[in-house]
């Protein structure tokens, strides 16, 4: 027989059962509700980023219409710094030639070692990174004097070893043993399109400019360096720059936001191929 204290029991713990349910219903309708506003604000960011990026992306487009419509007659300058009003936006382009930086795969040693000597870094460490990057791209599996091949990789931890063919982007030179934490300014002195042998002073960043004085004023080489530049003009006019291999950086900040996009263009002029691209992203250090 079942009697009223056993019934009060049952009813307790039917009771504390119930609410129990309430309390995990309340609590999965609450974390449903917070994640739903946080996809809503993450959609809503995402969605931001792409509508900054399409409006950079934009601006570049519009500088190069600019330059691969200035006649080659034309002398009319070409601003390398200005500010452009997209789908409502002020977004600020700059452009650089490309010429201005070191090419990883055409450079001497000579001037690689002058940038490092230039910027910082002790005899020691400077010839010892240059012969490692000759070891980076050379065919061979010889190790240079302060070099470094497969198996100094593998020994040294990594999963990989030198490319043994040309740099493919500036970015390898953070997976060559001892540069793994170059900084990014240093990172933009350098090119893998010019294929030039030296690059041209008056379109070179800081630190270029620094290593050609380094190499003259320690006579590196057989031949001057910052001085064999200086006959080489900088683009003066937009027509100009068609043929020449350019760098475009467009930024734009709206709602707390900011996003950079650059490109790696050589305008053609060609009706049916206006330009080559090499590179459009965001860039990677901004």
């Amino acid at each position: 027989m079942t009697g009223p204290a056993t019934r009060r029991r049952s009813d307790g713990v039917a009771l504390i059962a119930v609410l129990w349910l309430l309390a995990v219903l309340t609590l999965l309708a609450a974390t449903s509700a917070i994640l739903s506003k946080s996809s809503r604000r993450e959609a809503i960011a995402i969605a931001g980023v792409e509508r900054l990026e399409i409006v950079a992306d934009s601006a570049i487009r519009l500088t190069l219409l600019k330059v691969i419509a200035a006649p080659r007659t034309r002398s009319d300058p070409i601003s390398l710094n200005s500010q452009l009003t997209v789908f409502e936006s002020n977004v600020a382009v700059t452009i650089e030639l490309e010429n201005g930086r070191i090419d990883l795969n055409s450079a001497e040693d000579d001037l690689l070692f002058a940038y490092f000597m230039a910027n910082g870094w002790t005899e020691p460490a400077a010839r010892t990174l240059v012969a490692r990057i000759a070891d980076w791209k050379d065919a061979d599996d010889v190790t240079r004097t302060g070099g470094a091949e497969l198996r100094d990789y593998l020994s040294s931890g990594k999963n990989y070893g030198p490319r043994n063919a040309p740099f493919e982007a500036v970015e390898e030179l953070r997976q060559i043993l001892g540069a793994e934490t170059l900084k990014s300014s240093l990172l933009d002195s350098f090119t893998v399109y010019t294929h030039a042998r030296l690059p041209v002073a008056a379109a070179s960043p800081t630190p270029v400019r620094a290593a050609l004085d380094w190499a003259d004023a320690n006579e590196l080489g057989d031949h001057p360096w910052h001085r064999a530049t200086e006959s080489q003009p900088l683009a003066p006019s937009a027509g100009d720059l068609v043929g020449q291999i350019i760098r475009i950086h467009a930024c734009v900040r709206q709602a707390g936001m900011q996003i950079c996009r650059e490109a790696v263009v050589r305008p053609v002029g060609q009706p049916n191929s206006p330009f080559q691209v090499f590179l459009w992203r965001s860039e990677p250090w901004k």
